[in-house]
């Protein structure tokens, strides 16, 4: 009788001991089974310490050097903008969402990050008031006697077209009262258009010209302000000024505006847009009021618009660009700038590659409590309490909703993990996939709902990497990690004596860090290795035979190999050779199990009553 393995498979913990394939294990920790043989993980290896002190539950590498971590559950997205030359990122889960970038995310200490602001930049909560500017106005010196009749006024500073009221002339009285247009002269004289003075009285002495405007010259206007960040986001308008009456070129005072949004909000020096209606009250029509080359913002309190119509700049692009909710949580990217988060049953999405701002008309209700969310090529995949749902689209505000073919809840949203074409979480029956054409309990076959509550699904959190689905739980008696291979589910799944509080996967470093008690590691990186622990399904035989010897072909020795007999442990062997070693002898049994374990790489085994099984093997 003999036993012989030469390609090493994982657990299937549905099945019973003795009804697992031949390759299949009863328990397989800190192994590598990815070619077939039987090769050891290695060690984490240390990379750094973080200084907050507590349990981190969340990592986040930024530019290379800086290891974010917070206590609490935290999902950061770096900012999609091209040439993102401050190093934005934006978060949820640390209060209210945030964002912080170079260099103050790393200045002044090291619990990083050190220093953020609360995203969004909130709209003015006081209209401004309107104060037309006076109408402008001057001494007369002199009114001659023709048509028209020409005023004298030093420095009058009018222009022609515009209208001027006169009034108080001593001499030729016949021109008091009158409202007229004017064409200049020169600087110091103009013509009242139409006016003959010829036979009018001589002028003597005094009178006053004044800017004037008919009824059918004049406009009613409004006009609202922004706030604008340190970064140049805008936020959304303020209330409205009252209706203000005012003559077509007419300048305005904007009073009373606020300083600057309360709250953490990057907005320290007030800067602020003012905006001005073209016609009705309509957010719709309110444009920029600054010159084209000024500045562009205002601070203070308040603002003096004296542009003329035909200077107004862009339409108000931020008259929905309302803050995220304080509660947004699951912040992830989306293809086209947008980003998403959710809070209760609702999903967010921000103005596309405007990351500060949240439209209220751009959420989505789900009929369930929402758990998290992934982005998956075109699609957002929303895990909830019940069953997960797809929402498809690139723009929001044209987003369509549907039901995902899968009665599986999400039990911890800190357990999904993106898998390029679908998302996988855990559930209360085992893992399951959800994306676009995925739908699955992709564990069906590997576990059973009663070996999976053994781990507590409650407890675990999961990261993707190098093609395996990392996951940590916690027991309440017992730490570990699990390890899966979601496209070969009923070959590869093993455990490591490894836990963590916190994962993050680093793409471009092609690393996954952990937060291992009080130190970052990186995942499988060190130059020692962990003892693997590997035993074989219970192997029946017919009738009871005595197998007296074993092989092991391995890359190294020592391998230690442990063989039970009817469930007695029988032998603990250390394997030096690949020569033939003698098991002890005098027992016979008809279940055979081993356990092989080491850090040395083993290609083969073989369990044999004579040496010549194994010679012929």
């Amino acid at each position: 009788m003999r036993i012989n393995l030469s390609a090493f498979q994982g657990q299937l913990p549905r099945l019973g001991t003795e009804l697992l394939p031949d390759n299949a294990a009863q328990s397989a920790k800190n192994c590598k089974l990815y070619s077939g043989e039987l090769r050891p993980l290695s060690n984490p290896k240390f990379n750094s310490t973080p200084t907050k002190v507590g349990t981190k539950q969340s990592l986040y590498l930024y530019q290379d050097a800086f290891f974010f971590h917070w206590l609490t559950d935290v999902d950061a997205v770096p900012s999609a903008i091209a040439n993102n030359a401050d190093d934005r990122i934006y978060y949820t889960g640390d209060g209210v969402p945030k964002y912080t970038y170079s260099p103050i995310a790393t200045s002044g200490g090291t619990d990083y990050p050190t220093n953020d602001f609360s995203l969004g930049v909130p709209a003015p909560t006081t209209a401004p008031t309107i104060t037309p500017d006076a109408l402008p106005s001057g001494a007369i010196t002199g009114a001659s006697n023709e048509y028209p009749v020409k005023i004298t006024a030093v420095a009058h500073g009018r222009a022609t077209g515009q209208r001027v009221y006169i009034d108080g002339v001593v001499g030729m009285t016949s021109i008091n009262k009158i409202e007229s247009l004017i064409t200049v002269l020169d600087a110091n004289t103009y013509e009242l258009i139409g006016v003959d003075g010829t036979a009018y009285g001589v002028y003597t002495s005094g009178g006053t010209w004044t800017r004037h405007y008919l009824t059918e010259e004049k406009q009613s206007r409004y006009w609202v302000y922004t706030f604008v960040s340190e970064l140049g986001e805008e936020g959304p308008p303020s209330p409205a000024s009252a209706e203000a009456e005012i003559g077509y070129d007419q300048g305005v005072t904007l009073s009373n505006c606020d300083t600057a949004p309360a709250g953490t909000y990057n907005c320290a020096t007030g800067k602020k847009r003012a905006y001005r209606s073209l016609s009705v009250y309509d957010l719709a029509e309110f444009q920029l009021a600054h010159r084209v080359g000024a500045q562009g913002f205002f601070t203070g309190t308040t603002y003096a618009d004296d542009l003329e119509n035909e200077e107004l700049q862009e339409v108000l692009p931020s008259v929905d660009w309302d803050i995220p909710p304080t509660d947004l949580q699951g912040l992830v990217a989306l293809p086209n700038g947008v980003l998403a988060g959710f809070r209760e049953n609702e999903v967010c999405f921000c103005e596309p590659w405007q990351f500060h701002a949240w439209p209220a008309k751009y959420r989505l209700s789900i009929t369930q409590k929402i758990v998290g969310l992934a982005s998956i090529d075109e699609s957002l995949v929303v895990m909830t309490d019940g069953h997960p749902e797809l929402i498809i689209g690139t723009v929001p505000g044209s987003m369509s909703q549907r039901p995902v073919a899968l009665s599986q809840a999400c039990t911890n949203k800190r357990g999904i993990a993106d898998l390029g074409y679908a998302a996988i979480y855990p559930s209360p029956d085992g893992l399951a996939l959800a994306g676009p054409g995925v739908s699955k309990l992709v564990t069906e076959q590997v576990f059973t709902r009663e070996e999976w509550q053994k781990l507590k699904p409650s407890s675990m959190h999961g990261y993707y990497f190098d093609d395996r689905y990392i996951c940590f739980y916690d027991t309440g008696t017992e730490q570990g990690c699990l390890l899966f291979d979601p496209k070969n589910p009923t070959t590869v799944v093993t455990f490591a004596g490894i836990y963590a509080t916190a994962g993050h996967t680093h793409e471009k470093n092609d690393t996954l860090y952990l937060q291992v008690g009080n130190d970052v590691v990186e995942w499988d990186a060190d130059a020692t290795f962990l003892t693997y622990e590997w035993k074989s399904k219970a192997f029946r035989f017919s009738a009871p035979d005595a197998l007296k010897v074993i092989k092991v072909i391995a890359d190294a020795y020592p391998v230690t190999v442990n063989v039970w007999a009817d469930d007695v442990l029988k032998a603990t062997k250390t394997i030096t050779s690949k020569n033939v070693h003698r098991l002890p002898g005098g027992f016979e049994a008809e279940k055979w199990e081993f356990e092989i374990s080491g850090t040395a790489v083993v290609k083969r085994i073989t369990l044999a009553t004579t040496p010549s099984e194994i010679a012929n093997g």
